[in-house]
């Protein structure tokens, strides 16, 4: 996929020969920590709003404390090599 735009309506984009990879690496992604909060936070969208106000203050603390955690930066990191090396293969 060329166009820039394009890349805004998928997050990944392999051939056919890499799908089991692609797929094997978004189930690890999956399984990140991060991902049952997010989750959480969806399923209490619907709370009364003082519980959503509670549980907003205890995200906004956590994601404070995942943000510099192991695995948040080695993700960063492994998504910022990729761009990289696309942008390189761009040029």
């Amino acid at each position: 996929m060329t166009d820039p735009a394009a890349r805004l309506l998928c997050d990944d984009i392999v051939p056919a020969s890499g799908m089991e990879e692609a797929i094997e690496r978004a189930v690890r992604e999956l399984s990140a920590p991060a991902v049952a909060a997010n989750r959480r936070m969806l399923n209490l969208a619907e709370e009364p709003l003082d519980q959503f106000r509670e549980y907003m203050a205890e995200f906004a603390v956590i994601q404070v404390v995942r943000a510099y955690s192991d695995d948040v930066l080695a993700k960063v990191e492994r998504r910022w090599q990729r761009s990289r090396s696309r942008e390189g293969g761009l040029k």
